[in-house]
């Protein structure tokens, strides 16, 4: 898949989870136990792209926050994917990127696509927007209105079409917002209701970062020193308060409950970096939940702390719930991830036993070689080299296991539900599923193609490297199918909001074109189509909307349903709604603005929304905020919302929707 379709937006339900999962999500194998062969093969095998449909090329990195006197053991980290055009909700991330109408064209021409159980309730929620260096509040019912004066004090906010700096509570009642952008990406932190006469509440001055909880009702936030630290703060009951100074600032590394009433963050310790957690009443003491947690994450559902602490020579998994003792759930676990339905867990652990010679080597020289004497020469110390193999081979000797077995813990089970494993990725799906990148069956080496028992282990690794691997989709019950094709790349796989069905992408080598599969679990693909950049389920329908055959900012949108196609040109924006069985659109774009035709196609009914419409903004539940008329020179454009049934113009010449 091009590195350019990613998708353009997160909704606030990912800008929550984020820091505690999709962040989070970190590699905890053993820089001891991992040869560098073993990290070639890895390198080379598992290439995974992000979505939101998931992730990027896997790469191991060390981890860079740990202080320069950590073992060497100390596990590494999985780089989080970076959503290149709408980062993470951080201050020192509040870009700005001005945007030529070639560019425009390009960027435009992305798939959107919303994160979060599908199914799930959405508010309505108003529309937070900057003109003229302002924060304005649409309501959704009444005048939009000023809420907040002097967005950017000589630091940028917005990109050309969206920005972050507010977050909706979930029921749309109150917003945070940012203030007074200054040119190190600090900000002034507020909290206020959306209706004009509700009066923002400072929560502080020069903020890095922040995270609130659904309700709005508390948030923990950052703040960095003169010296570089960080410090973790919370804001309860209106007021702020220090939790805790030279905490680990990293993604995933704090995270506060979804009731406010109690925050987690990790600090660099004696023994390496340490866990608490701290209850958000006054007077509350910090609790060490363990002092060398490579990883830590709390759930968005269950407000559970999963975290791997190291343990002997290797790490173990353990859950924690506020005012309780952690519990040990895995030993020597390499991966830990908290699945996309903020509850179940995703584990790697190592296989056991050896990878022994004999299942590796097929002796196809035993009855010659037992006929060769010292008169035969070289060929008889040839043979001696092969009885050294043979010698191993009998003994049970072997090579350390670099494959992985994968676990999922649902409901306080733990369930093995693959082996052989290179790695694996959660589904987004509010049921436990996963996708298994798997070792493919390897044919044994021939002997007389071997000199040493290095050349074997060599060969072996060859192997792991070339062999077509297995993709395998299984379930926390046990369940496993594999994916007919080959070059499918695991990270984009997709699945139907009930499980039953599956769709994925099979690559030409050759020609890096991708083609879209489409059926049951454990069947054939009953819908395929080539040059797909990317594709989905929409809502809780087996139907599927897919954008495709992208060349100079434009494509084609399609929907199938089980039948023909149904095929849209010259499409430069497509939104796939997961709330609802609808594909938004943007086409016949002019090419001297940019700005083109808004349709939704719903229910096998096309309906133009507006014209000259430059991009849009999905916000559940059928409705839309947009920017008409925009003039990409002067970064302005005309707001508008659509309920559904008809549109209004809310302002003109506004620079950016803030998104959440």
């Amino acid at each position: 898949m091009d590195e350019e379709k990613k998708d353009l937006s997160l909704t606030e339900d990912q800008a929550q989870q984020m820091p505690a999962e999709t962040k989070a999500a970190e590699e905890v194998q053993s820089a001891e136990e991992v040869t560098q062969t073993t990290e070639d093969v890895k390198e080379e095998t598992v290439a995974e792209e992000t979505v939101e449909e998931t992730a990027t090329e896997e790469t191991i990195t060390e981890e860079t926050t740990e202080p320069a006197e950590e073992p060497a053991a100390e596990p590494v980290a999985e780089e989080t994917p970076v959503q290149t055009a709408a980062p993470a909700k951080s201050g020192t991330n509040i870009v700005g990127i001005v945007v030529g109408l070639l560019v425009f064209i390009g960027v435009l021409a992305l798939c959107w696509k919303m994160v979060g159980p599908v199914g799930e309730v959405h508010a309505d929620k108003g529309i937070a927007y900057a003109k003229d260096n302002n924060l304005y509040i649409y309501d959704l019912e009444n005048d939009a209105y000023v809420a907040a004066e002097g967005i950017s004090a000589g630091g940028q906010y917005n990109q050309y079409y969206s920005a972050w700096g507010t977050t909706f509570n979930e029921d749309g009642s109150g917003l945070y917002y940012s203030t007074n952008v200054r040119e190190d990406g600090t900000f002034d932190l507020y909290y206020k209701g959306v209706g004009a006469d509700s009066e923002g509440t400072l929560v502080s001055e020069a903020v890095a970062d922040y995270m609130p909880t659904k309700d709005g009702a508390a948030a923990i936030f950052v703040k960095t020193t003169a010296d570089g630290a960080a410090d973790l703060y919370q804001f309860v009951n209106g007021t702020s308060t220090l939790v805790e100074s030279n905490i680990l600032a990293e993604s995933g590394s704090y995270a506060i409950s979804n009731d406010g009433s109690f925050v987690m963050y990790r600090k660099s310790g004696d023994n390496g970096t340490a866990l608490y957690a701290k209850g958000t009443a006054e007077g509350e003491e910090a609790v060490c939940l363990h002092e060398n947690a490579a990883t830590a994450m709390m759930t968005s559902d269950t407000d559970e702390i999963y975290f791997a602490g190291a343990e002997g020579e290797g790490y173990a998994a353990f859950v924690y719930a506020f005012g309780t003792e952690p519990v040990k759930i895995m030993d020597e676990v390499t991966y830990l991830e908290v699945m996309p339905n903020g509850k179940d867990v995703l584990l790697m652990g190592p296989s056991e036993g050896l990878v022994t010679y004999e299942s590796i080597i097929e002796d196809d020289l035993e009855e010659s070689d037992a006929l060769l004497t010292e008169a035969d020469g070289d060929a008889y110390q040839e043979k001696l080299q092969r009885d050294a193999i043979r010698t191993a081979m009998e003994s049970g000797e072997g090579i350390e296991p670099v494959l992985q077995k994968v676990y999922i813990y649902s409901n306080g089970k733990l369930t093995e539900v693959a082996s052989d494993t290179i790695s694996a990725v959660s589904l987004e799906n509010d049921r436990p599923y996963a996708v298994c990148y798997a070792a493919g069956d390897m044919e044994k080496m021939p002997i007389s193609q071997l000199g040493s028992l290095e050349d074997a282990e060599q060969g072996y690794y060859m192997s792991l490297m070339y062999t077509e691997p297995k993709i395998l989709v299984v379930n926390a019950t046990g369940g496993s199918w594999q994916l007919e094709g080959k070059n499918i790349s695991p990270a984009n796989v997709f699945l139907s909001d009930d499980g039953t069905m599956v769709g994925y992408y099979e690559t030409d080598t050759m020609t890096g074109a991708t083609t879209l599969n489409v059926g049951k679990l454990g069947a054939e693909p009953s819908f395929t189509m080539e040059n797909v950049e990317v594709a989905d389920f929409l809502g809780t329908t087996h139907d599927v909307g897919y954008f495709k055959d992208y060349e100079n900012g434009l494509g084609t949108m399609g929907i199938w349903n089980g039948g023909d196609p149904t095929e849209v040109e010259s499409v430069g924006g497509v939104h796939f709604a997961a709330d609802g069985d609808a594909v938004y659109y943007i086409n016949n774009i002019d090419q001297e603005n940019g700005n083109g035709d808004l349709h939704v196609m719903a229910n096998g009914e096309d309906t133009l929304i507006d014209t000259g419409v430059y991009s849009m903004q999905y916000k559940y539940n059928g409705k839309l905020a947009y920017l008409k008329n925009y003039d990409y020179t002067a970064n302005k454009g005309d707001l508008y919302y659509y309920d559904g049934k008809e549109s209004k113009e809310i302002d003109t010449g506004i620079t950016a929707i803030f998104m959440y």
